[in-house]
C-alpha cells in the first residue's frame, strides 16, 4: 500500500459528512444535544480549506495536525476523543512513505488504545469504539486478501453491523450516560459518523488505487 491518500480521504469524508448530516444530528438529538453531524462536517469543511499543509508532512505528524485542528474546531469530548485516536495512530505510523496492512492495523489498535486512556472509554459503551475495534477485528480477520475492494467490503460489513449494535445497548459514556436505559433503542451519533468515515475512507483508497 502506499501513502494514505490524504486530500482524496479528507475530500470523501467531507462529502460524506456533509450528505448524512441532517441524519447524524437527529441521531444526536435523541441521546444528546443534536449537533453531532453538524459539527463534525463543519469541523472537516474548515480543516480540508485551512490545513493542507498536512499533505506534506510524515504521516505521523499529519495525523497529529489533523488531530488537533478537529479538536479546535468541533470542542468539547467529541474533539478530544478525534484527538486523542488521531494521535494514537500517529504513535505507530511508518517513517517513511509506504504503509502496509499490519502497520494499518497496528495505527488503528493504538488509536482505539489511546481514546480509552483519554476518555475512559470502553467498548460496548455505545461510543464510535463500538465500531472500531470490529472494523480492526475484520482487518485483522481478513489480512490475507489482496483484492482491495474485498477486503474493503469485509471492513464496511463489520462496520454496519457492528453500528446496528449500539441501537441494543445502554450508553455508558458521556452526556448519554445519564439517559441509561432509555437510549437503548437508539443508535448511536458518534458510532454512526464513525462508520461513515470508515466507508468513506474505503472508497478512497480503494478508488486512488484502481489509478
Amino acid at each position: 500500500m502506499d501513502r494514505l491518500p490524504l486530500l482524496a480521504i479528507l475530500d470523501r469524508v467531507e462529502a460524506t459528512l456533509e450528505e448524512r448530516r441532517v441524519e447524524l444530528d437527529s441521531l444526536d438529538a435523541a441521546l444528546g444535544d443534536g449537533d453531532h453531524g453538524t459539527n463534525l462536517a463543519r469541523a472537516v469543511a474548515r480543516l480540508r480549506r485551512e490545513h493542507a499543509g498536512f499533505t506534506r508532512m510524515p504521516l505521523a505528524d499529519a495525523l497529529r495536525e489533523i488531530g488537533e485542528a478537529m479538536r479546535g474546531e468541533m470542542g468539547g469530548d467529541g474533539g478530544r476523543i478525534y484527538a486523542a485516536l488521531l494521535a494514537g495512530m500517529a504513535e505507530a505510523a511508518p517513517d517513511g512513505e509506504d504503509l502496509d496492512l499490519a502497520t494499518a492495523i497496528s495505527m488503528l489498535d493504538r488509536g482505539i488504545a489511546a481514546v480509552r486512556r483519554e476518555g475512559g472509554v470502553e467498548i460496548g459503551r455505545k461510543t464510535l469504539l463500538d465500531v472500531l475495534a470490529p472494523v480492526a477485528g475484520a482487518l485483522r480477520e481478513h489480512a490475507g486478501e489482496t483484492d482491495p475492494e474485498a477486503l474493503g467490503a469485509y471492513v464496511v460489513a463489520a462496520a454496519g453491523h457492528a453500528l446496528h449494535h449500539t441501537r441494543d445497548v445502554a450508553a455508558g459514556w458521556g452526556a448519554a450516560a445519564g439517559l441509561g436505559e432509555a437510549s437503548i433503542g437508539h443508535i448511536d451519533p458518534g458510532a454512526c459518523s464513525a462508520a461513515l468515515i470508515v466507508g468513506a475512507v474505503i472508497d478512497a483508497i480503494v478508488e486512488e488505487q484502481r489509478r
